[in-house]
């Protein structure tokens, strides 16, 4: 299989690099970077989770060859760039000739990889906040709660997720994926917004625990789409919003442009 003939954790460890980028932009003192893992399987969702306790992201061989097996038979292509599907959204991950699982696969692994990180961020956040008692961190009580619910945390991993995915890959340079990027805004998020309040009573478990993710995603996709080829000189300031992003903030960008998503591109 593909994850037999991919070093997995070599790939995970050449992107681990945005971390140290990112300790810099959040400036959190006493950082650690977690250690990697990869484990036949566990009982959770996803195909990695972070682990507080051992400061771990701990990766599922057998959720992330399902994954790919589903997302290879799934992709599509627009104007020559091949895209995976995550929460209904679209993501770019092929540009140039040469194996398109493997490309995949890194995809699908940074993916997870950038979700996870932020978790880690999360975690040293709340100890400046609760143990170390930082002075220089600005509306605690407003921090607080988003550090403290699992719709604050997920929201803001899904929309860091996002937002970096496209710099570090140098997709927000091309063009060419602002049609798919748009069409995530006008399609996907606006429905998704329409029935935000129906998910969100929902008794489904499954479905009432993701949706932070997905209007995360939206986000994070409208955030890529402001900035587009200035993503990179402009993410000191992305970011420090985003740590302080909540669901009524989210909510507020997003209907600001599902109705009208050319408004981005006209920025």
């Amino acid at each position: 299989g593909i994850l037999d003939e991919i070093d997995i954790i070599k790939h995970i460890k050449d992107k681990l690099g945005i971390i140290d980028h990112n300790i810099k932009i959040l400036k959190i003192s006493y950082y650690e970077k977690p250690k990697l893992k990869i484990v036949d399987d566990f009982y959770a969702y996803g195909l990695a989770i972070y682990s507080r306790r051992e400061n771990k992201i701990v990766f599922s061989r057998k959720a992330l060859k399902e994954e790919i097996d589903k997302q290879s038979k799934d992709y599509q292509e627009i104007e020559g760039i091949k895209y995976l599907k995550v929460s209904s959204l679209l993501y770019p991950f092929y540009i140039n000739e040469g194996n398109t699982i493997e490309a995949l696969t890194i995809a699908i692994i940074l993916l997870s990889l950038l979700h996870e990180s932020w978790h880690s961020f999360d975690e040293f956040i709340f100890k400046m906040l609760i143990f170390l008692g930082d002075s220089t961190i600005k509306n605690r009580d407003r921090l607080y709660k988003v550090l403290t619910t699992h719709y604050g945390i997920e929201l803001r991993a899904s929309a860091f997720e996002v937002i970096m995915y496209y710099l570090l890959t140098g997709f927000y340079k091309d063009k060419r994926v602002y049609i798919s990027v748009c069409n995530n805004i006008s399609t996907t998020c606006r429905k998704y917004l329409e029935e935000l309040g129906i998910i969100e009573r929902s008794e489904n478990i499954y479905t009432n625990y993701f949706a932070p993710y997905t209007l995360g995603r939206c986000y994070g996709n409208i955030i890529v789409a402001k900035y587009k080829s200035s993503l990179e000189k402009s993410i000191d300031k992305i970011i420090d919003d985003l740590v302080y992003l909540d669901k009524e903030k989210a909510i507020e960008v997003i209907k600001n442009y599902v109705y009208n998503p050319d408004k981005l591109l006209q920025d």
